[in-house]
This record gives C-alpha cells, structure tokens and sequence, in this order.
C-alpha cells in the first residue's frame, strides 16, 4: 500500500495479481497484527490449516525488482543476534525490541546516513550502550564515518579498559592514525592481537567495517567494504566481562574517552562468522545511500538484469531520457552518459549497483545486479 497514492497492489509469486485504489489512508486500530486468527468471531477463527514462514513487513512500498529479490535474501539474515538502525531514539533491537540500547553525552539522529538516519556524535563524552553481546563466534558490520581522521576513535568496545588482569576486555574496534585496529583480549588484560586496515580512512567518507572471530579456528577478520584487510590467529577464545558493548568510549579513562568525531550507522550482530560472501550481500536490501529514491518507469526497460557486460535500456515511454547515472554501494557515481543504447560495465566490479535515469521530466531509479 502506498499512502501517497492510495493504491494497494497483491501480487502472488512475484507477479501482480490485482490492484485497487482506496479513497482513504490505512485505518488506524489499536490492535496488533495477528496470524490465522480472525477476531470476536466465536463459531470460525479462520485458522490457517497448514504453514507460513518468511514474514518480513517493511514501512515503504516495495518495487516489483525489490519484492523479486526478496527471496535471494541470504539465510543468515535469519540468524541476526541484533540490528540497530539508528533511526530514532531509543534505540531497539529491530529483531527483538525488548533489547534496547541507550544513548549518553551528544548523541543525536542525524539525516546524514547509509540507510535512513544514523547517530551522530558531536562531543566528547557522547556514547552508547548496548548490551552485553559475549558469543563465542561473532559477525559485527557497521558503518562508520569519521569528520577527522587524525583523531583517535574507539568505534566498539566490549570490556573494562585492559592494562591488567584487575581490567579485562574482550575486544574493539578503533581508529587510530587513519586505519581501523582490531583488538581482541588476553587473558591478562592485555591485547592479545591486533591487526590493522590496508586500506586508510579518509574524513567525511562512509565505510562498512566488518570483524569476525571464530572460535573453532580461534581466527579473527577484518574488513573494509567487502575486502579482507587482515586475520589474525588468537591464542584463545573472546575474553568474557560483564560490562556491555559500547559505541564511542573507552571505559575507565578520566582524560580520555577516545569518542567518535562523526557517524555511525546499521550495527549488525551475529552470533557466527560470515562468508566474505554474506558478508557483501548484507546491503542488498537497504536503501542506498544516494538520494535515488524516484519510482520504476515500467515503459522504461532495463535489462538485462543480472547483467555481465552490455546493460540495455529500452525507452517505450513519451518522455525523452536526456542521461543516465550508475551509483556503486557507497553512493559514488562511476558512470554518466546520454547514449543508452548499449551501456558497457563489463569493467565493473560484481554486486549491486544503483541507475539513475533522467528524462525531461523527471528521474527514476533501478537497481541492478552486475555478475
């Protein structure tokens, strides 16, 4: 449903069934949404006589390429220990709303974001808490934007300040001189390892930082936008404490917190290691962070999609495309021309991609899939 247009579509195995046009907006009642059960109906409840799974609503209409990818969503989308989108306080546990973090110092949502709004943090005693996330193997995805990267920012940190075995801590994740470290705990109190990003941060730029341990193998992973920076092997496994996981402070320092200068945005926990894999499919159903949020033309075709080479764009519609704009990930635009006719990114790397098209009248955006 659509409360612009006030138009409901169904659609059955991806393919539109009907449509209908409602005079009114959705009628507001207080009760909640409910599965096979029909209510102050005594003689049929209407209960379902057979299964359901998969149910995943979301507060926008989807486009028909959205809804068909629906079902590519990766599994471990199941698996979520938590995600926190930080777009409005308090901040929940959108998996599980009894799970919710608080904000301390000059944390305020911001529009300026990956997908929807982020957090921002803007002195030096702003922070937050989370909670007390301790699995053996763990994922943590999180996108970070940084206004100086010559300050030094504790991203995460999970565990007293270290120094001693008085002050354990698990791990971290901080910037310092323009690389992201890694940091797991010793048994001491001290840094068991660390590692560092290849590739440096620079000021006012958004960044996926992702981090994994595995508590079989005992190796920790980091990575920056997709790409492996390092691994490191521990001599045991995450040092447990019972403080919780916090954003922006490093506890138990006077002078000191190391606050971020800047944004964070779509914290992932997962209580398992990802695949390089999934761990670049799990910005496949965000919004991006480029402003193309304009509708699907149907008389303009975009195909084929996936593609490999040769993108076409097939124009059935009255207006005139006056140009076209490609957008990788991170809302960088890699591509602009006005000859549609055969669009060549062979040369592009794999994963999803965003297409701006701009006619005479106005602008539409697609999502495509490069192979």
């Amino acid at each position: 449903f659509n409360d612009n247009t006030k138009y409901g579509k169904l659609y059955l195995n991806d393919v539109l069934q009907d449509s209908l046009l409602s005079s009114n907006s959705i009628i507001e009642t207080p009760e909640v949404l409910k599965i096979s059960y029909y209510p102050n109906i005594s003689d049929d409840k209407q209960t379902i006589n057979g299964y359901v799974d998969e149910l995943k609503l979301f507060n926008n209409e989807l486009s028909l390429s959205e809804i068909k990818k629906l079902s590519n969503i990766p599994t471990i989308v199941k698996k979520d220990s938590a995600y926190f989108s930080f777009n409005a306080e308090p901040f929940v546990n959108e998996y599980n709303h009894d799970v919710k973090a608080s904000s301390f110092g000059s944390c305020t949502i911001s529009e300026d974001a990956i997908s929807g709004k982020s957090s921002m943090f803007s002195s030096t005693d702003a922070g937050i808490d989370l909670f007390n996330f301790q699995p053996k193997s763990f994922t943590i995805n999180i996108w970070f934007k940084t206004l100086d990267s010559t300050k030094i920012q504790r991203i995460l940190h999970k565990g007293d300040r270290g120094g001693s075995a008085a002050h354990l801590w698990s791990y971290s994740l901080v910037l310092v001189n323009g690389k992201i470290r890694y940091s797991l705990g010793g048994n001491d109190g001290i840094g068991a390892f660390s590692i560092f990003s290849k590739d440096s941060i620079n000021s006012n730029k958004w960044y996926k930082i992702t981090c994994t341990f595995n508590d079989d193998t005992k190796y920790g992973k980091l990575y920056l936008n997709n790409v492996l920076q390092d691994s490191m092997l521990s001599s045991n496994s995450i040092i447990e404490t019972p403080e919780v996981l916090k954003i922006s402070y490093y506890p138990n320092m006077s002078d000191d917190k190391q606050a971020i200068n800047g944004y964070v945005d779509e914290l992932r926990l997962f209580e398992q290691e990802l695949s390089v894999l999934e761990i670049s499919k799990l910005e496949d159903f965000f919004e991006f962070p480029t402003a193309i949020k304009e509708p699907v033309n149907n008389n303009i075709l975009v195909y084929p999609n996936p593609v490999s080479s040769i993108l076409k764009i097939s124009n059935n519609s009255s207006e005139k495309i006056k140009y076209f704009e490609i957008f990788n990930l991170y809302g960088v635009k890699i591509l602009r021309s006005d000859k549609i006719e055969n669009i060549d990114i062979s040369s592009l790397k794999s994963g999803f991609y965003q297409l701006k098209i701009t006619t005479t009248t106005r602008q539409y955006g697609y999502q495509i899939l490069k192979k």
